[in-house]
């Protein structure tokens, strides 16, 4: 991607920002699941409002830290696990789930963004991959509609913009680490969603621009 394009892409997401209606979540949770414990089912280990971590340790895995934050204090619709940090002593596979619900805006059809990194992979933990859903029905953990999804196996980053549903009422965002150990070792790693302008309304908006410099430029002309 040529920087011109990127720098539109940024400006254009935070012009939408700006002037989509304020968004609220009510929680933020985060579950763990390993097979083996807790009957393969996902615990809910943290909820907060607008924000959760949790420290600790769950089945084969210690969890030096798990953080999410959602909207609010983020000012749109954002989810961002900004810390996950895992490491184990034997083979395993740990899945994290990091959601918000109550989700309230913007509504309709739009484009989300998911931005996906691992910082570090050390020892026996072979893969981490990192997915990102929304789910109408503003469940929590909810996987209906599944937006993008990226593998990693060394340290590197990727991101993608996909169409979500056409949401009329409160929805869900969560994202997904699934952490493959065959031996003892440690990872580290971000994921992030957040919403931005779809093409159409970026098209608009640079008609408006237009259209308003065609009118600035036919007054010049007349004075």
């Amino acid at each position: 991607m040529n920087k011109k394009l990127l720098a539109a892409i940024v400006l254009g997401a935070a012009g939408f920002a700006w002037a989509a209606p304020q968004a609220k979540a009510d929680v933020v949770s985060i579950g763990l699941q390993e097979a083996g414990y807790n009957g393969g089912t996902i615990q809910t280990v943290q909820t907060g409002s607008g924000s959760a971590t949790f420290s600790g340790s769950y089945g084969t895995f210690t969890l030096n830290q798990i953080s999410g934050t959602g909207t609010p204090p983020l000012p749109q619709p954002d989810m961002d696990s900004s810390s996950i940090n895992t490491s184990t002593s034997s083979s395993g596979t740990l899945t994290v789930y990091v959601t918000e619900t109550g989700v309230t805006g913007p509504l309709g059809t739009y484009n989300m963004l998911s931005g996906f990194a691992l910082t570090t992979l050390i020892g026996s933990i072979g893969t981490v991959t990192e997915q990102t859903y929304v789910d109408t029905s503003d469940t929590a953990y909810g996987l209906g509609t599944a937006l993008d999804s990226a593998t990693f196996t060394n340290i590197s980053s990727a991101s993608s913009t996909d169409p979500v549903p056409d949401f009329t009422g409160p929805y869900s965002i969560t994202e997904v680490y699934t952490i493959v150990a065959t031996g003892a070792g440690s990872s580290a790693g971000t994921i992030s969603l957040q919403d931005v302008p779809e093409p159409g309304s970026l098209a608009l908006l640079g008609t408006g621009l237009l259209g308003l410099g065609m009118i600035g430029w036919t007054r010049r002309r007349r004075i």
